[in-house]
Order: structure tokens, then C-alpha cells, then sequence
């Protein structure tokens, strides 16, 4: 009897664990079922319609170089942080279409130039930084009348976006310049740098660039049409391994598991260092020391020659935006955004270079992190938990402290006068 009694038992657990089993397939097919009726339905705000395939479409102007495709529409995600649908304007920027310049003329016009994080494909156009200047400046300093634009690129440094200038903004009249300061424009206007940021060909690159001669002078390179077909070598790295389910869903969440490895960027960086080793050009500098994966390690750790190269390019870009104010009657001022200063461990940060570099010129220093700090916002809170770009929080603190700077400097909006006091670049 205990024999047919223990195989009664293991029946009834088998029967057990089948039941289970079923209900936990059945759950499961129930929650990918509900989760791709979800994915498929329109979605009330179409920044969190979770889409998991970017679209970025490219274009060349001859003098600007690679840009985002006029009147194309931007589709961007990181799978965690945010789904972004963007509508870029006809002159190729993430912005709205820019108003005409009898507008420009009667209004305190204020031009906002830097690389991605002005770019801000990462929220919506509403939530950007210029947006929120408006705004606020409407609320606050209702008599200055202020408009803005944008013109940001993603992966340019001031010496590419001196074209944005030269070709869309001056044209704008605008009485106030922000250039707004990222940590790798130290990395980015350097084109040997950039390339092994980037993968680009460092002579051949996809923006207008400078080229540093024997005796120290810089030339300036227009951009190059087919950058693109003369990269750098791709390191011989196995593909990426990744499923494509027939359910938008399952594809969903298999990226949210897609983590590019940090190894995975250094081992590129090795490789592009390699490569160019090769060139005698660069054979000297490559070897002169160890290379920087950051601006931090560009400041603290790289050796002595690529750090004067870094603050040689990037105080020949500033000089060209410094040449171009003088001549054309716009204030300039910088907003170094709080991740020049983020890192809390000791040394030299990439703030301190930069504020040399604009304390030699006489160009304010507007410091998004002193900012931040002094409203008692914490500083990691400005960006993406998954992305290293401000979120809306982080556009909003920069609008907040450029109208903080501009109630102290009301005369920027006098047509031409120059005559306000400067301060100490600071905020």
C-alpha cells in the first residue's frame, strides 16, 4: 500500500507541476500578448510610444557639412529613457522653423550654437533649452522681448560650429551668442582626437575642421562630401549577436537588455590609435603617451602634447567665434554645462581649462552646475538615468541660468551697445 500510495503522490506532484507550468506559459503569453496590442496602439504622447528602431537621416552642405536632413522627422530612443519624434526644419536643425529677420531685428534675439546637447533629439523641441529661455524671459524680463534659436549638431566642436554662424545665424542679427560648452568640444576640435573618438579619416572629416602646422598656425579644411567612405578600419570584432523576434514587443525588450560595454568602446579606441600609428604624421603624438577615452582623462592623464594640442584647437575656435562678435556687434558669452563639473573626485576638471581659455578673452562663463547647486537641485538629476544628455529638468535649470545672467546684463539687448559691465565668468 505505500508503494501505490507514494506513486499516487508523485502523480499528483507531476499534475502539480504540469498546472503550473501551463499557468506560468499562460501568464507569459498573456503579458507579451497584452505588451504587442500595447506596442502597436497609438500612444497619447507620442514621446513615450516605445518604438525601438532609431531613424536619422543625413544630409551635406557644402560649407556647414553633414547635417540633419531638411524637413526629415527624427526618430530617437535609448530603450529606457525616452522616445522622441522630432521634425527637422529646412535649414537642417532641430529646431522650429527660424523667424524671419524683421522679427529677429525687432526682438533681444539670442542664438544658442553647440553639438548634441542643443541638438536635444532627446526631448521634445518644447522642452529644449531655447524654448524655456523664451518662457522664462517672457515671465521675468517681459520688456526685452527675447527670441532664440538653436543650432546644434551632434559630434561638432566650436570650430565646426563656426559655420552655423557664418552661414544661418549672422544673418539673424541676434544681439546674444551662447555657445554652449560640452567636455568633449576639447575632444571634438581636435580632428586626430575626433577621429579616434569617431572612427572618422582625421583628414577627411565630415565637418569643417582645422589643420595645425610645423609652426603652430592653423589653417582651416573645408568639409569632406565622402568622409564617410574613407573611415578608419573597423577593429576586427565579432558582429553583434542579437535576436529579431517577429514581435515588435519581444524586440522591445530584448534592447533594453543591449548594453554597449564600455570594453567594448575602448577596444575600438585601440584599434583607431593603431591605425594611425601607422601614419608617420601621427606616429609622434600617439606615442607620446596615454590617449584620453573622456575629457576628464584628457586633462588629468594624457600627456603633455595632446593636451596642448586640445587647448590649442579649442582656443582657435573660440577665437574665431570672439573675431566674429567684434566684427558683427554680439555679445558672446559660454554656458559650461554641469557635466564639466559632475565628477567630484580631485584634480583639474575640464571647467577649470575652459575658464582659462575665456578668461584670456574676456568671454563670460555662464556655470550650469554653480546654477544647479545654488537652487539646491542634485546635479545627476539633469541628465538621463541611461543617457549621458540633459533631460527636461536639465534644459530648463540651463534656460533658468541664462536669464539669471541676462537680468544682470539687460544691455545686451540695446541694439550694439557693449557698454554693460562684464563680469568675472561666473554666473
Amino acid at each position: 500500500m505505500i508503494g501505490y500510495r507514494g506513486i499516487d503522490g508523485s502523480r499528483r506532484a507531476a499534475r502539480v507541476i504540469a498546472w503550473n507550468a501551463l499557468f506560468l506559459l499562460a501568464g507569459l503569453a498573456l503579458v507579451v500578448g497584452v505588451g504587442e496590442v500595447w506596442i502597436r496602439l497609438p500612444q497619447p504622447s507620442v514621446e513615450k510610444q516605445p518604438f525601438t528602431e532609431n531613424t536619422v537621416l543625413w544630409d551635406f552642405h557644402p560649407r556647414v557639412g553633414s547635417r540633419l536632413k531638411p524637413n526629415s522627422e527624427v526618430r530617437l530612443t535609448n530603450g529606457r529613457d525616452f522616445w522622441t519624434v522630432t521634425r527637422i526644419n529646412s535649414l537642417g536643425f532641430a529646431d522650429r522653423e527660424p523667424i524671419d529677420g524683421k522679427r529677429a531685428a525687432e526682438s533681444c534675439h539670442i542664438a544658442v550654437i553647440g553639438d548634441s546637447i542643443v541638438e536635444g533629439l532627446q526631448v521634445s523641441i518644447d522642452e529644449k533649452l531655447h524654448v524655456r529661455l523664451e518662457e522664462l524671459a517672457a515671465k521675468r524680463l517681459p520688456e526685452l522681448d527675447v527670441t532664440a534659436s538653436a543650432w546644434g549638431l551632434m559630434g561638432t566642436g566650436q570650430i565646426a560650429q563656426t559655420a552655423f554662424y557664418d552661414e544661418f545665424v549672422r544673418r539673424m542679427n541676434p544681439n546674444l551668442l551662447v555657445l554652449v560648452f560640452v567636455p568633449n568640444d576639447f575632444i571634438d576640435n581636435v580632428p586626430l582626437l575626433n577621429a579616434i573618438e569617431t572612427g572618422y579619416d582625421p583628414d577627411r572629416l565630415p565637418q569643417q575642421s582645422a589643420e595645425r602646422g610645423e609652426d603652430g598656425s592653423m589653417t582651416m579644411r573645408p568639409p569632406d562630401g565622402e568622409s564617410w567612405l574613407h573611415k578608419l578600419p573597423p577593429a576586427p570584432l565579432p558582429p553583434e549577436r542579437r535576436a529579431r523576434w517577429p514581435l515588435r514587443f519581444l524586440n522591445w525588450l530584448e534592447s533594453l537588455a543591449s548594453v554597449r560595454s564600455e570594453g567594448a568602446r575602448f577596444s575600438a579606441f585601440a584599434h583607431r590609435i593603431g591605425v594611425l600609428t601607422e601614419r608617420p604624421r601621427y606616429a609622434p603624438i600617439l606615442v607620446d603617451g596615454p590617449m584620453p577615452h573622456d575629457a576628464y582623462a584628457l586633462v588629468r592623464e594624457a600627456s603633455p602634447r595632446v593636451r596642448e594640442y586640445a587647448l590649442e584647437y579649442t582656443s582657435f575656435g573660440l577665437d574665431r567665434f570672439k573675431e566674429r562678435a567684434d566684427r558683427d556687434g554680439v555679445r558672446l558669452v559660454i554656458l559650461s554645462i554641469q557635466q564639466m563639473r559632475e565628477r567630484r573626485s580631485p584634480g583639474a576638471s575640464p571647467f577649470d581649462a575652459l575658464r582659462a581659455l575665456a578668461r584670456t578673452r574676456g568671454i563670460p562663463v555662464i556655470d550650469q552646475y554653480d546654477h544647479a547647486i545654488r537652487q539646491g537641485v542634485e546635479i545627476f538629476d539633469l541628465r538621463w538615468k541611461h543617457d549621458g544628455h540633459w533631460n527636461p529638468l536639465g534644459h530648463r535649470l540651463a534656460a533658468e541660468a541664462l536669464v539669471e545672467w541676462l537680468a544682470g546684463n539687460r544691455r545686451v539687448c540695446d541694439d550694439g551697445d557693449e557698454s554693460s559691465p562684464v563680469d568675472d565668468n561666473r554666473s
